[in-house]
């Protein structure tokens, strides 16, 4: 098959989608509006494979030669040249059409904020109480990624998850919607709130909430929402509004829980979980864990626990979706998963010191493409503790500008060479930056004494 990616994105977006046709066999191009520039070395890594790529323009031909157009959710579904395609696609649609998701209960959330908060609280949530669940969407997980490890478990006759926990942007629910001949079944959606939002992209918030409300079209058991949004869906859909499941009535009395967990408290009350036990993991969720997870604020230097980033994608996902406007120290490296780390490159050019976790993936991919860009790395270190006082020297050197800083553990690789699994690794950088706080702490009271 003849596949065409259209829009690659700047930091790799369209890199799991290339690999995962590539992997199948089939003939792939890209076609992006960038320059090669600003698309990067992950590009280039294609091309090595022998994908031909378009940059800075769009080629009519491109179109026409596909059998399939894999269209990136930023661009708009009106957009001429998709009319030139026989067929079009997205991650999530090509997730929906899969028989294998059809053994798996979907929770769909979507909203304009706390969409990312909610699924990783829900996942957190399951998980904890016995039930196999995965995440994937908005946050940073490609539904392609989702998809290899559904059909790697059913080729290991290994068991699929319960939940699969799915983030949608307005787009990726439109998109969904008018590309699917046959839409899936929901167990949950959800729709979190509604504020102004990519009003470059929409005429008004009135298209933007229709894109949303898409999610509703499909046959859903249970919808969960805000008050604020309760008849506008009873509307939409032409149901009576008790039918509609209100976040505000369900947390109404709950008691020292932030408000911001109140849709996934929702969600897990509609799954029969007991108030109790939904409680008592709230409190065990610290944000999300080992992604983006703060760690500890040492003088200006903020200590970041990415640990659950195993693939090269997820770390500039990371930084650049979270800690652009900061100066930032980068721990990386680990296990060979047989990923190229051409996705994290613009994350270890702009990185102001990195230091290399041991193992495969560094030894065999990360170093040599480090040397051959000529970026100055630090180690490898087989204990992690030493990578962290490591980089700690150095960050120290600026603890006392005005300007906060970062020390971000983002491995973009597997783990199981030198940890049991990334909370392991995770835990344990935790464990050495709290062993750098109390150490200066004490220098600090000994200097006072």
């Amino acid at each position: 098959m003849k596949v065409l990616i259209f829009g690659f994105g700047a930091h790799g977006g369209g890199f799991s989608a290339t690999k995962y046709f590539l992997n199948r066999g089939n003939e792939v191009r890209i076609t992006d509006m960038r320059s090669r520039e600003q698309l990067g070395e992950s590009l280039t890594y294609f091309e090595n494979l022998g994908v031909s790529t378009t940059c800075g323009e769009h080629q009519e031909s491109d179109f026409i030669w596909a059998d399939l157009v894999i269209k990136n959710p930023a661009i708009k579904a009106d957009d001429m040249l998709l009319t030139l395609a026989k067929k079009c696609a997205t991650d999530f649609s090509i997730l929906f059409a899969s028989p294998l998701v059809s053994k798996i209960k979907l929770i769909t959330i979507t909203g304009t904020k706390g969409k990312t908060t909610t699924a990783a609280m829900v996942n957190h949530i399951l998980n904890k109480t016995g039930h196999l669940s995965m995440q994937c969407g908005n946050m940073g997980i490609s539904a392609f990624l989702i998809l290899e490890e559904l059909e790697n478990r059913k080729k290991n006759k290994k068991p699929l998850p319960e939940y699969l926990i799915c983030e949608m942007s307005s787009w990726q629910v439109a998109d969904v919607y008018r590309m699917q001949s046959k839409l899936p079944e929901i167990e949950i959606a959800t729709i979190t709130n509604l504020m102004e939002d990519h009003l470059n992209y929409y005429n008004n918030i009135n298209d933007y909430l229709n894109d949303k409300l898409l999610m509703l079209k499909f046959k859903c058991k249970n919808i969960v929402s805000s008050n604020e949004l309760r008849p506008v869906i009873s509307k939409y859909l032409k149901i009576n509004r008790s039918k509609i499941i209100s976040i505000e009535n369900t947390t109404r009395k709950l008691n020292d829980v932030n408000p911001i967990y109140y849709p996934a408290y929702t969600v897990c009350q509609t799954l029969k979980i007991r108030k109790d036990v939904i409680l008592k993991n709230i409190k065990s969720f610290s944000g999300i864990p080992h992604r983006n997870e703060f760690v500890r604020l040492i003088g200006n230097t903020i200590f970041v626990n990415d640990s659950a980033a195993t693939i090269p994608m997820a770390v500039n996902f990371s930084i650049f979706n979270n800690f652009q406007n900061l100066p930032y120290y980068l721990i990386c490296g680990g296990t060979d998963k047989n990923l190229h780390p051409e996705p994290m490159i613009n994350a270890l050019k702009k990185s102001q010191g990195i230091y290399l976790l041991e193992g495969s993936f560094t030894r065999e991919k990360l170093i040599p493409l480090l040397e051959e860009l000529k970026i100055k790395y630090y180690g490898p270190y087989i204990e992690i503790e030493e990578a962290v006082e490591s980089c700690w020297k150095l960050a120290k050197m600026h603890n006392e500008d005005t300007r906060n800083q970062t020390v971000f553990l983002s491995p973009g690789a597997s783990s199981f060479e030198y940890f049991t699994n990334e909370y392991d690794r995770g835990n344990r950088y935790k464990k050495a930056v709290n062993t750098i706080y109390e150490n200066e702490k004490k220098q600090i009271e000994e200097i006072q004494v």
